[in-house]
């Protein structure tokens, strides 16, 4: 009978270590001068009564290419059953990528003017014994259930990254609830294969296929409410 002979393979014949996070990089997507769109979503806990219609525009490209500011664009009803209405939030992000890590978006909402902290001050704390446990904070613009946003800064991981497409994992506040699937608008009708894998490797089995199944009533509100976007839109 034959032996098996197990042999190591040199170090310098394997593939880089940390290969994986090169797929990770979103800064060409969420570049891109193209409206994004929501795909898809978690197939469950997500409520798309208070999150319709989720798409982002982009506003600026700033500090030579390392802060990138997006709109999300939505509609909802107001929190206690107010009127349904369009809401734009702007969004300064910034792609952070550290050796050996996953990729993460750091998203902070400054729609009212307010300022990135610098990103020594966002790193992970190196002496948890010393950190100053933080109080949870509620979401500020969705309901319960679906946490698409909260305040301060949001540390969003990227599973998978194209020029077209971006995964994104859920934040220590969402955990996997917080999955979702954005593209551009060229491709929403046919994301890239190598996204919608992920999506459903990584995340569900499943997911809620926001854009195809809210595109045509989009459509109808952005006529409804045409009026109410163009202030928004002049800030």
């Amino acid at each position: 009978m034959g032996a098996v002979i197990h042999a190591q393979v040199p170090e310098s014949q394997l593939s880089p270590l940390n290969a994986i996070h090169s797929y990770q990089d979103p800064t060409v997507v969420l570049s891109s001068p193209e409206d994004l769109f929501l795909h898809l979503a978690p197939p469950h806990g997500w409520y798309s009564g208070n999150s319709k219609c989720l798409k982002s525009r982009l506003v600026a490209v700033k500090e030579g290419g390392k802060e990138i500011v997006r709109t999300i664009e939505f509609y909802r009803a107001e929190l206690n059953q107010g009127p349904f209405g369009p809401v734009l939030l702007v969004i300064t992000m910034r792609v952070v990528k550290r050796p050996g890590d996953t990729v993460i978006i750091e998203a902070l909402e400054t729609s009212n003017g307010e300022k990135f902290p610098p990103e020594s001050e966002t790193k992970p704390n190196k002496n948890p014994q010393n950190h100053k446990e933080v109080p949870r904070r509620e979401p500020r613009s969705l309901d319960e259930t679906a946490k698409l946003y909260l305040p301060g800064v949001n540390k969003i991981p990227v599973l998978f990254a194209s020029n077209s497409c971006v995964v994104l994992g859920g934040s220590e506040e969402n955990a996997i609830q917080g999955c979702t699937l954005w593209t551009t608008a060229s491709s929403v009708k046919l994301p890239a294969r190598c996204c919608k894998f992920t999506f459903l490797s990584q995340c569900y089995r499943q997911g809620y296929q926001a854009y195809e199944s809210e595109n045509m009533v989009c459509k109808d509100y952005d006529t409804m409410f045409k009026h109410k976007w163009q202030p928004l839109r002049a800030k």
